[in-house]
């Protein structure tokens, strides 16, 4: 039977509030994330279907480059509560350098679209072409997925008092 000392009681509640309130900050950063990710999917979806202009399309991805920018700087320096155990430090640590590079692979296709727009080139080609190009920016380049879950759990699981009964 798993015996809790009354060390390690004492040690999970007093970092439990610490980790919820810096993931509730997390989770805000991630709805952000997702925010400018949709709206530069989006703006591609509908350039393919000749809702947007290419100078309203370059005006828009230009403001989400800027925006995963801003992202990517508030996030550099974001560290987890020094509080917590040296354990879910680590595992929160983890979750966010792996944001980071999720949101550095983000970047990186944002920034790319960008260049194509504003390549001389690409201006001279079919819609149908510019689509296709920069489409193929967003398959090759896109994050794969931001797969913190088993982080998270074991965290959670970390920080749950196991059934004194």
């Amino acid at each position: 039977q798993n015996k809790v000392t009354d060390s390690q009681k004492m040690q999970i509640l007093s970092e439990q509030p610490f980790f919820v309130t810096w993931y509730e900050s997390y989770k805000q950063n991630i709805d952000d994330i997702d925010r400018v990710w949709s709206r530069y999917n989006n703006n591609l979806n509908r350039f393919s279907q000749d809702d947007v202009s290419l100078r309203v399309l370059t005006e828009n991805l230009i403001k989400n480059q800027a925006d995963i920018i801003s992202l990517q700087k508030k996030l550099a320096t974001a560290l987890p509560p020094q509080e917590l155990s040296d354990t879910n430090y680590k595992l929160s640590y983890d979750v966010l350098e792996k944001t980071r590079s999720y949101l550095a692979a983000q970047s990186e296709t944002i920034t790319a679209s960008v260049q194509l727009l504003q390549s001389p080139e690409f201006l001279n080609q079919p819609r149908d072409i510019q689509y296709k190009q920069l489409d193929n920016i967003r398959i090759l380049k896109s994050p794969v997925n931001l797969n913190i879950s088993p982080d998270i759990s074991s965290i959670r699981d970390n920080l749950i008092l196991p059934d004194l009964s």
